[in-house]
């Protein structure tokens, strides 16, 4: 983690901005109405070139402290757009944040993290929607409920990514019924059986987000089983999708990083 924090010092010192919030578009699975954004955190380093979330977040699950100064660099910039951004696009009512694990493994949200959603408009916060890797079911129970309770305290949700892999935890739902589950990204054929595994989630009374619909058949059967959001994987076109431009949606988001985001620390 020193390694990083003093890349991205370095990073600062040469002009270019360290942290950059990218974010696609989260679309209903009904009308295909813009319904939020997912964000994906980028560090660009002079020294390792851009690094996705899956090269940093091994790092930041090792170090509490800078995944919380982490996480609320990057939750300052999104509670400070969104108002913006919900008068905009009215419908947007969810902005999904990517956290490391260890921002709750002692049951509670970093002190940091926790001041800021406290602080928060109430309209703000309730669209916030925190999303864990698997991990995050793999607490002892008794910090998960914890950390659960203590989230949605402060008004916001939980997401959990890798619904329907082979190694997901499922036998975790009907304790830990996190808001929703999201279909982790990746390389490949969309999950076969998504649409059977969206129905045991909203048996639970969970919704779910499925992550890179690759065609309009999929969609159909995703809607058909109640999944709640979709992404579209590229060069999916469906008859009535609201083409937000995603630069619209965004742009508050990338002049914020300028002046909010300079490093870790």
């Amino acid at each position: 983690m020193d390694k990083l924090n003093i890349s991205v010092t370095r990073t600062i010192d040469s002009g270019v901005r360290p942290i950059e919030l990218k974010c696609t578009p989260i679309y209903d699975c009904l009308f295909s109405n813009v319904a939020g954004l997912r964000s994906r955190a980028l560090v660009n380093s002079v020294d390792y070139g851009t690094l996705d979330p899956g090269d940093y977040m091994p790092a930041l699950e090792d170090d509490r402290e800078s995944a919380s100064s982490f996480t609320a660099r990057n939750l300052r910039v999104v509670l400070g757009a969104l108002p913006a951004l919900q008068s905009q696009a009215r419908g947007i009512s969810l902005f999904l944040l990517s956290c490391p694990v260890s921002l709750v493994r002692r049951g509670t949200l970093a002190a940091e993290v926790t001041r800021l959603l406290r602080a928060a408009d109430p309209k703000c916060a309730e669209a916030v929607c925190l999303s864990f890797a698997p991990e995050l079911l793999r607490l002892p129970p008794k910090d998960l409920q914890s950390a659960l309770l203590h989230i949605r305290s402060l008004g916001c949700k939980v997401a959990v990514e890798g619904f329907g892999r082979a190694d997901f935890p499922m036998s975790v739902l009907p304790l830990a019924a996190p808001d929703l589950l999201l279909e982790r990204d990746r390389k490949g054929d969309f999950p076969a059986g998504m649409a059977a595994y969206v129905q045991f989630a909203g048996a639970l009374g969970i919704q779910t987000l499925a992550v890179g619909v690759p065609a309009e058949t999929v969609l159909r059967g995703l809607n058909d089983a109640q999944c709640a959001y979709y992404t579209p994987a590229p060069g999916l076109r469906t008859e009535g999708r609201s083409l937000y431009m995603e630069k619209e949606l965004t742009d508050l988001l990338s002049e914020r990083s300028v002046a909010s985001l300079a490093g870790f620390n």
